[in-house]
């Protein structure tokens, strides 16, 4: 059973769930992001998305904003902008666990 979740803000995080032993056993299916956004934050979004994918809810990312701004090389201006994405994907785990 797959359920769709949506969180708006200034990123939108659709997260359809695969229904595991219990909520917090169950793994992220597939994840999008909607977002209009540069190019740079777009490919944190794609990568995200790629690497979220099987993840169990309790843990849905790797790392955080700090550590995607480092490792796409982003500029400082750009990590209000991952920090938004971290809340909308928390957010999304948030509702699917209740």
């Amino acid at each position: 059973h797959t359920r769709f979740r949506n969180v708006t803000g200034v990123q939108t995080c659709a997260l359809p769930i695969l229904a595991g032993e219990s909520r917090a056993a169950a793994r992220i299916e597939a994840l999008e992001f909607r977002a209009a956004t540069c190019p740079a934050v777009r490919a944190v979004l794609d990568e995200l998305q790629r690497r979220c994918i099987g993840r169990a809810l309790a843990d849905p990312a790797p790392g955080g904003p700090r550590d995607w701004a480092r490792e796409f090389a982003l500029p400082t201006e750009k990590l209000g902008r991952l920090l938004h994405v971290e809340d909308a994907l928390h957010s999304a785990v948030a509702a699917a666990l209740k």
